[in-house]
């Protein structure tokens, strides 16, 4: 509400209201505010009210259900598997792993070089040691190799073969 400046006088520490037509605006105003602020409280306190409800069932149903359900039994004893280069059907990637390790997981990701082209590489976590292998493009019958990826798809069917090199080994004892 706007107040005309003719109604209203500005003290130190106090406002003088010159009609009381003014006055009863203000009041109304002020009597409307705290019904807004009564109603935010009370919505908010019902919530809480509800939102304790809820927690006291959820509290009551664990209690009830604890120790009585019953889990697939398929479920409890299955192992990890997180082979997902299924290295187990790759002799090719499997010789640059060393026999007496156990192969924990594997992985085929995308490293990008600084012209912004794509190399694939696998990442293989054994229990002794960190794997990084390239793989490389190599033309039939010559020493010239590429390290395309998207080049690679297109010319294993021309006459090219992949290889594959370990790029690094990282032992775990070297890892903090």
């Amino acid at each position: 509400m706007h107040l005309d400046r003719r109604e209203v006088q500005f003290g130190n520490t106090k406002v003088f209201i010159k009609s009381p037509e003014s006055l009863h605006i203000l009041e109304d105003m002020r009597l409307r505010k705290f019904d807004n602020y009564a109603r935010v409280i009370q919505k908010a306190m019902k919530r809480y009210c509800a939102v304790r409800v809820y927690q006291k069932q959820r509290e009551q149903a664990t209690d009830i259900l604890y120790g009585r359900k019953e889990r697939n039994a398929r479920s409890l004893d299955r192992d990890y598997v997180g082979d997902y280069c299924n290295l187990h059907q790759r002799p090719d990637l499997q010789r640059l792993v060393n026999r007496s390790e156990k192969i924990d997981f594997s992985s085929y990701l995308y490293k990008y070089d600084r012209r912004f082209r794509r190399q694939g590489r696998y990442f293989i976590s054994t229990n002794q040691a960190l794997y990084i292998i390239d793989e490389q493009c190599i033309k039939a019958g010559s020493s010239g190799k590429t390290n395309n990826s998207n080049v690679q798809k297109t010319k294993a069917q021309e006459g090219y073969s992949l290889e594959y090199i370990v790029k690094r080994r990282i032992p775990l004892e070297n890892i903090t």
